[in-house]
């Protein structure tokens, strides 16, 4: 099955690709609000965990157990 795209999808993928740190939930959804963006809580964890799936994104844990985000960015092997 294939997932859909939406805007608010959009807007958390290129948040994280544009981001300097491995953001929280809290942080993404924090700073999206404080941007404009009408988005929930509930929101924010549906598209991570679709585009977790998608492979688009890493989740990394921390040692208190908190979910970070970075965008996945496949390494190519070098051709002969």
């Amino acid at each position: 099955m294939q997932s859909r795209s939406t805007h608010q999808k959009k807007v958390i993928y290129d948040y994280i690709v544009n981001s300097k740190s491995h953001p929280s939930i809290n942080k993404i959804h924090q700073d999206l609000l404080e941007k404009g963006e009408n988005l929930g809580i509930a929101t924010c964890y549906r598209n991570l965990k679709s585009l977790l799936n998608e492979k688009k994104v890493i989740q990394i844990m921390t040692s208190d157990n908190v979910a970070h985000f970075d965008y996945f960015c496949a390494i190519y092997p070098k051709t002969a």
